[in-house]
């Protein structure tokens, strides 16, 4: 007997559950479930992740285009750091074809990859490294 979403083998008196790809076995044994590839490391995805039943599919930010291995992007040229600085909140550096943003001192490059935050090194170092016997204000 075959599940549009499981496998089920018969032999000897005994039954066998198997999942297929993208499913995993649900708490009662007998039933499949879907499995959200898109919550284990984005799904391999360089951008964006879209699960959907059984599966998954990885999209690129506009200005990108999804390489042949279905997870990479890269930038299509369409876009560069004299266009709106790249969609960097601080510096843009666009020399290796791709468009790279980094930060000023004292901040940090959040997920996106575009924003930067501003580090309180106030909380971060102690309070002889940031100013001595005087108030630290970040």
């Amino acid at each position: 007997m075959v599940n549009v979403n499981t496998f089920v083998l018969t032999m000897m008196d005994h039954m066998n559950v198997h999942a297929t790809p993208g499913y995993e076995i649900g708490n009662d044994g007998k039933s499949c479930e879907d499995v959200n590839e898109c919550t284990l490391e984005n799904g391999g995805c360089d951008h964006n992740c879209t699960n959907f039943a059984g599966s998954y599919n990885c999209s690129c930010r506009e200005g990108y285009m999804l390489q042949a291995n279905g997870k990479s992007c890269v930038d299509d040229g369409s876009s560069s750091c004299s266009d709106n600085n790249g969609e960097c909140s601080q510096l843009c550096d666009d020399s290796s074809g791709n468009i790279v943003c980094s930060c000023y001192n004292g901040h940090n490059l959040s997920s996106d990859e575009r924003t930067c935050v501003d580090i309180n090194e106030c909380t971060t170092l102690s309070s002889d490294e940031t100013c001595g016997p005087h108030v630290c204000r970040n």
